[in-house]
């Protein structure tokens, strides 16, 4: 079982409703739960500090993150409707959404099915990752003052759905990399590479997470957010096959988040990075495979096989940027 090869948002914020769970799973994981948010606390707390004492600079996604699981307790809650989470800084804790849990406990079940003869460990080890990335992305979300449920449906009013997508996509990759850190941490590993293909991971898992845990249902602006994790991916695997000077400037942009769109009518796509001074043309360009067109990768965002998309996404890259 490894995740080598896989979040939320409701209809007027960033948190889709979850698939349902029955109820007598329900009450069985709540403990289980419990303990892997303890355990995701401690261990951005712990890699954090590995981090510091060998590489400060690399510390950085993790910093603003552990500054706040350091000064709240993490709890599973029951009452939060639509919300993801919700911060309670009178009494030192943030809530967590138990149904986004659950969903999210399910969708990694599904995905990685128990082989006869192994170890439930390994599941659950998968459930941590997973979930991980959920509070990861939601303490981001209250490092960039997106505290309030509510606010998402403003958003898309006053800017457009696609802002809160951008934002979404931040908090996706900011959680990544603390998933990725907290890995390398714990094997004390120091390989650049080593980093980036837990970085990698991370990004695929995200984006299964969000196509499954929590479905696109078409919406244009969530299908962005995908192809932004897939774009990501591609980054990625980039700068780990390089060499050089080339690996560097590869990792430079691996490192920052990629929102990607199309225009159908063009047959052309369209990604952009953001880098020091706001988003910026990563690339563009008509491109296709033997296999897919811009057309037909738009209508499999959301698919859990990936494969196609990463290929066009690949040619994409290697053609237009």
């Amino acid at each position: 079982m490894s995740v080598g090869n896989p979040e939320k948002e409701a209809e007027g914020d960033s948190v889709e409703a979850p698939l349902q769970v029955p109820e007598v799973a329900n009450e069985e994981r709540s403990d289980v739960l419990t303990r892997i948010l303890n355990q995701v606390r401690a261990d951005a707390l712990f890699a954090r500090q590995w981090w510091r004492d060998r590489n400060p600079a690399l510390a950085a996604p993790l910093e603003p993150v552990v500054a706040i699981l350091s000064a709240n307790n993490l709890v599973v809650s029951e009452g939060l409707g639509d919300a993801g989470f919700k911060s309670d800084p009178e009494n030192f804790e943030v809530l967590f959404n138990a149904n986004y849990l659950r969903s999210i406990s399910s969708a990694v079940e599904n995905l990685f099915p128990i082989e006869p003869g192994e170890s439930p460990g390994a599941l659950e080890e998968i459930i941590r990752q997973a979930v991980a990335l959920y509070v990861f992305h939601e303490i981001t979300h209250i490092t960039q003052k997106f505290m309030e449920h509510e606010l998402a449906a403003t958003m898309k009013v006053a800017f457009s759905p696609d802002e809160l997508s951008k934002i979404d996509l931040v908090a996706d990759v900011r959680a990544a990399h603390c998933n990725a850190l907290i890995d390398t941490a714990k094997q004390e590993n120091l390989d650049r590479n080593a980093y980036l293909e837990s970085y990698r991971n991370n990004l695929l898992l995200s984006y299964q997470l969000l196509v499954r845990a929590f479905s696109l249902k078409d919406k244009d602006h969530k299908k962005k957010r995908a192809l932004g994790l897939l774009t990501n991916v591609v980054l990625t695997q980039g700068a780990i096959t390089s060499v050089g000077g080339e690996a560097t400037r590869r990792m430079e942009l691996a490192v920052k988040p990629a929102f990607t769109s199309v225009d159908l009518d063009g047959g052309t796509i369209v990604a952009l990075t953001c880098g020091s001074s706001g988003w910026e043309i990563l690339f563009h360009g008509e491109v296709a495979t033997n296999r897919m067109n811009v057309q037909e990768m738009w209508d499999a965002v959301g698919d859990t096989d990936t494969d196609d998309i990463l290929a066009i996404l690949r040619v994409a890259y290697e053609k237009l940027i």
